[in-house]
């Protein structure tokens, strides 16, 4: 269990410091797939909107290792499914938006 908790909180932190690091303007973290039809002047709204995405997956990876520390298993894997959905669901939304 424990060291469950402790990957969920290392992968939460490696997310939450990729999302700062991409809403700075270090989009090339960013797969250049993703970013190859993105317009220059549009490149910064869109790392900004790329890591809600990220942030959202972090914080909900810390919300579910709080939930499996209180022994809801379920309920922090279904934090974990909900997290990862709302993410890709904002990374998606940047890409259509710009």
């Amino acid at each position: 269990m424990w060291i469950g908790i402790f990957i969920l909180c290392l992968t939460s932190i490696f997310f939450l410091g990729t999302g700062i690091s991409i809403r700075r303007g270090n989009i090339s973290l960013i797969h250049n797939y993703h970013i190859k039809n993105v317009k220059t002047e549009d490149k910064i709204n869109y790392g900004k909107m790329f890591s809600k995405g990220m942030f959202a997956i972090a914080i909900g990876l810390l919300i579910s290792a709080a939930f499996i520390y209180s022994e809801f298993t379920i309920i922090g894997l279904c934090t974990i499914f909900a997290s990862l959905a709302i993410g890709i669901i904002f990374m998606n939304k940047a890409k259509k938006n710009l």
